[in-house]
């Protein structure tokens, strides 16, 4: 298990009531709302008022208090990951990406061979073997990427913008992408790759960021020195375990995390091999729960 150096916070009484009556205008009609477990024993509206404090707004249900939010967390974790054995396996390239240097003329046919060679014996990555025997460069690397899938190339050694959307150091670097820019005007967020893109993450990323995402690629050496501008800002707490967690085990951590910050409302959604939790409180703060060995479907 890894944590950020961020202290998290214990939320006082007096800022949950400054964050309820500072909300905007949408939140006072949840005030009268009832909870939304139907297994709770006091679901009337007069009930859920006197209870708004201790309530959660979790996945766009409100939830009177941590017997109720719990449950609907254990239920919705639980069905996320009985779903992943309907996932299908990530989209591939039309033409894989030593064919696509090949065909551009930029490696010969012993480098190609030497290259899958090396790849089929250590599993790693194709892109990664031609950079370190230095066939090719990180230019045509990044070109050859962007011809197999069909996306733009961003320019390198550009200046890094504060951008208002956060995304987890972890996953930016589990999964090889950095954030790049942001179009406040259409509520686009631009995408950087270092490798092929796992598409399926993108509808998570667009959901838990509240945008839209547009992917590109970047070389590797412009990942890497953005990657460490992203971790050199004063980011707020993000937990990770790194072993396979079981939903019951998911739901009492951020159960407490909850309760511990004072969060009045999470979101969550399954990005890849892990379960992203983000709890929106005076600091955002995330956790992430490693899902197991990921089932592949047809």
């Amino acid at each position: 298990m890894t944590t950020s150096p961020t202290p998290w916070k214990d939320i006082s009484l007096v800022d949950r009531l400054v964050g309820l009556f500072s909300a905007p205008g949408s939140r006072w009609h949840a005030l009268a709302r009832p909870c939304a477990h139907p297994g709770c024993k006091r679901r009337s509206v007069q009930y859920s008022f006197t209870r708004r404090l201790e309530g959660v707004d979790f996945a766009g249900q409100w939830l009177c208090g941590p017997t109720c939010y719990e449950a609907e967390m254990l239920r919705a974790f639980t069905s996320l990951l009985m779903d992943r054995r309907r996932l299908r396996t990530p989209r591939k390239a039309r033409i894989p990406l030593g064919l696509m240097l090949l065909s551009r003329g930029e490696l010969s046919q012993g480098q190609l061979n030497e290259v899958l060679a090396e790849h089929r014996t250590t599993g790693a990555r194709v892109g990664d073997i031609l950079l370190q025997k230095r066939h090719v460069t990180e230019e045509q690397v990044t070109a050859a990427l962007a011809a197999q899938w069909g996306h733009p190339t961003f320019p390198s050694n550009t200046g890094i913008p504060w951008l208002p959307l956060r995304l987890p150091v972890f996953l930016a670097e589990h999964h090889r992408i950095i954030p790049l820019h942001f179009i406040e005007s259409s509520r686009t967020l631009l995408l950087g790759f270092a490798d092929g893109p796992d598409h399926r993450i993108l509808p998570a990323i667009q959901h838990m960021l509240g945008c839209q995402v547009g992917p590109c690629f970047i070389t590797i050496s412009e990942y890497r020195r953005r990657l460490q501008a992203l971790k050199a800002e004063n980011r707020p707490n993000e937990l990770v375990f790194d072993r396979a967690c079981p939903p019951a085990e998911m739901t009492r951590v951020t159960g407490s995390y909850v309760r511990q910050l004072g969060a009045p409302r999470v979101e969550f959604c399954l990005c890849g091999q892990h379960l992203w939790v983000r709890l929106h409180a005076r600091q955002e703060a995330d956790l992430l729960f490693h899902c197991g060995a990921e089932t592949r479907g047809a």
